[in-house]
């Protein structure tokens, strides 16, 4: 292995952090947003400044040796018209009508239906898991423990969506 982390390490995320702590500097932009995560990072740009910040990437790709997959890459558009930006001249792929973002469902069309459905369809699962193997014999701390710990997480996972 020439460069990187072991994969399944602890301190991967980490080392991968410190390792693209500049990228945001690297994508010179004023219409650009980038976070960074453990393993991934986000860019929000309005469309004409797009493929600019995208060619800033790829110049810190190649001065970083890191690699990007285009594959993996997606572009999520929420004016309905379909992009066509390429990074490391391969086209990226568009984010059909929802995908799934950090366990919320975000949709092109900023509707949260699909993501309230899915959730009401988990919370009912849950409730019925309780009903079924809960006994009326427990005491009323340990059944509220085991509502806390099933129902409550449930409903309070991105609460404000």
């Amino acid at each position: 292995m020439t460069s990187g982390v072991h994969q399944g390490s602890r301190l991967g995320p980490l080392f991968f952090l410190v390792y693209i702590n500049d990228l945001p500097e690297a994508i010179i932009d004023l219409f650009l947003i980038v976070f960074l995560m453990a393993n991934d990072s986000k860019h929000l740009a309005n469309r004409s400044s797009l493929q600019r910040s995208l060619a800033n990437l790829e110049k810190w790709s190649l001065a970083n040796k890191m690699e990007f997959h285009p594959s993996k890459t997606k572009i999520e558009t929420f004016s309905g018209l379909q992009p066509k930006h390429k990074l490391c001249n391969e086209p990226i792929g568009a984010v059909n009508n929802h995908h799934r973002d950090l366990g919320i469902i975000v949709s092109s069309n900023l509707s949260w239906s699909e993501y309230i459905s899915r959730k009401l369809g988990k919370l009912c699962g849950s409730l019925n898991l309780l009903k079924r193997n809960v006994s009326n014999k427990l005491r009323v701390i340990v059944k509220l423990n085991l509502y806390k710990c099933t129902v409550i997480v449930v409903i309070s996972y991105a609460s404000p969506c």
